[in-house]
């Protein structure tokens, strides 16, 4: 592997080169290739629909399975933006990103009320861009170079794979596509016809462009900086330009609040120090320069345009790439618009913040194919003259003789602008063949994109058969059927109608999925559930559930796929189960306070078979201990809620913190004393700044330890405490120049027992076993008991012989943990 360094020293020594040669074949080229071209319509006009309909191809040939997997956002931007468009319902992030992106959504919607709500249609909206931001941009090269250069370069982008792939995604990344054409073409245009209509339209394109998505932002400055200077080389006209530059700037800087409001909320994701911008300016820039630079051999980041370990550009091309920005460099008044584009789209975000990703340099792409085709057209311009001389009469025995040369047995000098056009041509079919080829078997599918695509046509086939759907899952992100419930939803919606969702789709936790089906019985029609073999936590917990579902329905007919199985239960195996479930809850409120000395009463009732006996458990928190969960505090700044990446936490999740994060909780201390502060961290990797934990006038710390990849409780110090309010405070500064390295915060305890350790015992210990006793006849049911002062939690478990199991199949159907305090 080259080191990115050797390689940036490499093309630095080329580009001085190329720069020597273009200054030195001066106007030679400016008055040869790449001199204005005058074909007629029939000449012209075959060749653009053939560059066309290869784009066409690339884009459109099965849209709908190549790629075959759903892309995470993909399947979030299509939710958002199909059921706002045909439902006027903002589901997801609609509401913030249909604010502040709202062209990305008008560039969906008339693609779903045609084709009808989902990816497909969503993916063809971007095609369809696409093809007309490549017909857009053969006009930009036609107008700054001439028909040859326009025709190679729009052909390059055609068969490009990075363009390839992001137009075959509904990514909202790809729909700057158009604009980022259009902008320029536009400003190239007016400058051409001076005209203010045109400039006012070019205007138009950036503030479009400006409200599709934060990665078109580039192109404001590079048409600003085309124009501004072309304005300045013609200042004498300054009335005329006044004129011109209102009408493109108007329309800029009404869409201007607006979207820096927006990129000011994005700050954080494009934040400085985790770029790590401590090195020295001059070496920051050497090594986000080398890192640009690489990526054209070999991707150094994962980008979601495309996903792929090999180049951005076929590598071949890259000397050209460097050739014709030299000559462009050389020659930059009349290429200024290509160079800006360039450079302002690859040093601000990639280098300077050594964040090369495809989706940022995207923009850029057009001027990259242009810049290849001048340097392409030169090369071969150059070349003619000199085989004349030196091949004035080369017999040809080649079989292709009669294609090239007619009847003639030797070339002249006449017919080798000829034969080199046949070579050119046959150069670029033979990279556009390995370009495809290259996105249909290098260009990678994730599994977990795979797996969205599966489910998603399960979903829609089982909708489509009216049958209900049952989807288990578990309150954490990983699950699938948790993490895609805007996607099922959406799909059933999209196959069934708008209030199929309701009617047909049944997520639920996996501790209610059992009950849900034992309860409804065959009243809803046939069944299919759901069985996730995919997601690799629970695998024990999910395979003891498919067990029960087929101890409990014997009739369930079972169907396998790649990456999930359904359970067919039609309305005779409903209708005669073996055993089941039922749903158990408290009537008792939740955090109910009970006076000492007096029996406690609890209340509970069952929904589908009757139990017949019943068992409690009660637990007591030991005394002196308080807990307090992280994801309660009061987020002021930085701290994200987060159930992701690191399973096994406690409550409904965990806090990851986000460069400079603070968050406040008031906690309630029964008792004064001492007390020992534990907290309970996760660190993903080394490095960074531990917490800071602000206790009344206290100041702890936690989170220094270098211990990875599991949750740590950690004892963070020992404090005098009064009975009380407490105010607590997390907080946590990454310094400037230094890594952002995230921690994870799951929860904080205060103990009075200095032999507590909460890394090796509970905080919880049981105080009641009732036993299976038997129970009333009729709801509301209760149990009781007498217990001293302190804060408890208890849970039951309902019988009905070996009928009612849960969904692991154990015996019983149980409750969830009510929690109470006895003073």
């Amino acid at each position: 592997m080259v080191p990115p360094g050797l390689l940036a020293l490499l093309y630095l020594l080329l580009g001085i080169g190329c720069a020597l040669w273009a200054w030195r074949a001066g106007n030679r080229w400016e008055a040869g290739p790449l001199a204005p071209v005058r074909w007629g319509r029939r000449r012209e006009l075959p060749l653009v629909l053939l560059v066309l309909a290869v784009a066409a191809f690339t884009r459109f040939y099965r849209i709908g399975d190549i790629p075959y997997g759903i892309e995470g956002d993909e399947a979030k931007w299509t939710v958002e933006a199909a059921t706002l468009a045909v439902d006027g319902q903002k589901v997801l992030d609609a509401e913030y990103h249909s604010f502040w992106l709202p062209v990305s959504f008008a560039m969906q919607a008339p693609f779903h009320h045609l084709l009808g709500p989902g990816i497909r249609a969503a993916r063809i909206a971007v095609a369809c861009f696409s093809l007309v931001a490549t017909a857009a941009f053969y006009w930009l090269v036609r107008q700054a170079a001439n028909i040859p250069v326009a025709l190679i370069a729009t052909f390059l982008l055609a068969v490009s794979v990075v363009d390839i792939s992001a137009s075959r995604l509904a990514l909202v990344e790809a729909h700057i596509k158009l604009w980022a054409i259009l902008a320029p073409a536009l400003a190239l245009a007016a400058w051409q016809r001076r005209s203010t209509l045109l400039f006012l339209a070019c205007g138009i394109a950036l503030a479009l462009g400006l409200l599709t998505y934060e990665t078109f932002a580039p192109m404001v400055g590079v048409v600003l900086v085309f124009v501004g200077a072309e304005a300045w080389s013609e200042r004498g006209d300054w009335r005329r330009w006044a004129e011109h530059l209102s009408a493109l700037l108007l329309p800029v800087i009404l869409v201007a609040p607006r979207f820096t409001t927006y990129l000011q909320g994005r700050a954080e994701y494009y934040a400085l120090p985790r770029r790590g911008l401590a090195d020295p300016p001059l070496i920051g820039l050497a090594r986000g320069l080398a890192e640009v630079l690489y990526n054209f051999y070999r991707q150094t980041t994962g980008d979601f345009l495309i996903v792929q370990s090999g180049p951005i550009i076929y590598p071949v091309l890259v000397p050209l790439l460097v050739m014709g920005l030299a000559y462009t460099l050389v020659h930059i008044r009349r290429y200024l618009l290509a160079v800006a584009w360039i450079v302002l789209v690859l040093v601000p975000v990639p280098v300077l913040l050594k964040a090369p990703y495809v989706r940022i340099l995207y923009p850029g792409l057009p001027a990259i194919t242009m810049l290849i085709a001048i340097a392409m057209w030169g090369i071969i311009w150059e070349l003619r003259p000199r085989l004349k001389r030196h091949n004035a009469a080369v017999p040809l025995r080649s079989r292709l003789k009669p294609l090239l040369l007619g009847r003639r047995t030797t070339v002249d000098g006449a017919s080798m602008g000829r034969l080199w056009a046949v070579v050119l041509v046959l150069a670029l079919v033979a990279l556009g063949l390995s370009n495809w080829n290259s996105y249909l078997y290098e260009v990678q599918d994730p599994p977990e994109r795979q797996a969205r695509r599966e489910l998603a046509d399960l979903v829609g086939e089982i909708a489509g058969a009216d049958e209900v759907i049952y989807g288990p899952y578990y309150s954490e992100i990983e699950d699938t059927f948790y993490a895609e419930r805007a996607l099922l939803r959406f799909t059933v919606r999209s196959q069934a109608g708008p209030d199929a969702p309701d009617r047909l789709l049944r997520l639920l936790p996996f501790d209610a999925a059992l009950a849900e089906l034992s309860i409804q019985g065959a009243r809803d029609g046939p069944v299919a559930v759901l069985h996730d073999t995919f997601t690799r936590f629970h695998t024990a917990e999910r395979q003891a559930f498919a067990a029960t579902l087929e101890r409990c329905y014997p009739g369930a007919k079972r169907t396998a796929s790649r990456f999930f199985t359904v359970y067919h239960l039609d309305v005779s195996a409903l209708a005669a189960p073996i055993c089941g479930s039922a749903r158990v809850t408290w009537l008792t409120p939740e955090g109910g306070v009970f006076p000492a000395g007096q029996p406690v009463q609890l209340a509970w009732q069952v929904a589908g078979r009757s139990p017949t006996t019943a068992r409690t458990v009660c637990e007591r928190r030991l005394p002196g201990v308080v807990r307090l969960e992280a994801e309660d505090f009061a987020r002021l700044a930085g701290w994200v809620e987060e159930t992701r990446g690191a399973p096994g936490y406690s409550g409904r999740a965990f806090m990851v913190d986000d460069m400079h994060a603070q968050a406040v909780f008031t906690a309630t201390v029964e008792e004064a004393g001492d007390y020992r502060v534990w907290a309970r961290w996760y660190r993903t990797a080394p490095g960074g700044p531990p917490v800071l934990l602000d206790i009344g006038d206290h100041v702890l710390s936690f989170g220094a330890a270098e211990k990875i990849g599991h949750w740590v409780w950690e004892l963070s110090g020992n404090l005098s405490l009064p009975a009380g309010p407490l105010a607590l405070a997390l907080r946590r500064e990454t310094p400037p120049g230094q890594p952002y390295v995230p921690l994870l915060v799951d929860a904080l305890l205060l103990s009075r027992d200095p032999a507590f350790d909460p890394e090796r015992e509970d905080e919880w210990t049981q105080v009641i076993d009732s036993g299976e006793q038997p129970v009333g006849p009729t709801a509301p049911y209760t149990t009781s008991f007498t217990g001293e002062p302190g804060s408890y939690r208890c849970r039951l478990r309902a019988f009905a012989g070996d009928w009612l199991v849960d969904g692991q199949g154990q015996r019983g159907a149980g409750s969830a943990w009510l929690y109470f305090s006895i003073r």
